[in-house]
């Protein structure tokens, strides 16, 4: 969910507001990371969404769910 957010509006803050509302127990560096994969996944693996964004949007997401994979 916090991938598709993030695709949607292009701001990864989301991504704490997500962590801080659910209920459970989660760890947020495993849920960047995943959240990083599935961005990734969702613009150049098979899955990827019929998406009108411009290549600098595209560039620039990609970035961003990069950072989210390698964050520490």
């Amino acid at each position: 969910m916090a991938a598709h957010i993030i695709i949607a509006t292009g701001k990864k803050g989301y991504m704490k507001r997500i962590h801080n509302a659910y209920q459970g127990d989660a760890d947020l560096k495993l849920m960047s990371q995943v959240a990083g994969i599935e961005i990734m996944r969702r613009f150049i693996g098979l899955a990827q969404l019929p998406l009108e964004r411009s290549l600098k949007e595209k560039s620039k997401l990609l970035k961003k769910a990069r950072k989210l994979i390698l964050a520490s």
